[in-house]
């Protein structure tokens, strides 16, 4: 979860120093990454549904089986995969 926020963190940093306007959401942030070219479209609906299930974790919204969060857990090299682009995209856009 700690890791998403983080994400989520970067991703409002991110818009608001673009200036692609405020996200409706945490998860429409993530969407402007991939709309703008800083994820691929793949990573960033992957992780707009990582954004979902810890919301779900977060504020209880329904009970959550093991099987679900097992799902979850085998997407976790999406959260490298984050770090690793959203680097290359800094880095691109301060050269």
């Amino acid at each position: 979860m700690t890791a998403i926020e983080a994400c989520i963190d970067v991703a409002q940093h991110i818009c608001a120093t673009q200036g692609w306007g405020p996200p409706a959401d945490n998860g429409d942030a993530i969407r402007l990454l991939g709309d703008h070219g800083a994820l691929a479209p793949a990573l960033a609906r992957s992780l707009r549904k990582a954004v979902g299930f810890r919301n779900v974790l977060v504020h209880d919204y329904i009970d959550v089986n093991d099987e679900i969060v097992v799902v979850r857990l085998k997407s976790l090299d999406d959260l490298g995969d984050f770090v690793r682009e959203i680097a290359g995209y800094v880095s691109d856009t301060q050269a």
